[in-house]
């Protein structure tokens, strides 16, 4: 998420399997009254 008030976020997947593999998106909002910001996505393959 590149966001100037927003900070770094991680995904961490431990022992990943084959059904693991995804696109994974990572959202951010500053509160309820405010809309998401996306980030650009990770495709994460599991062979």
């Amino acid at each position: 998420i590149n966001h100037a008030s927003l900070t770094l976020s991680t995904l961490t997947v431990t022992s990943a399997h084959p059904e693991d593999s995804s696109f994974y998106i990572c959202s951010a909002s500053q509160g309820t009254n405010y809309g998401y910001t996306f980030g650009s996505g990770t495709r994460l393959t599991v062979v």
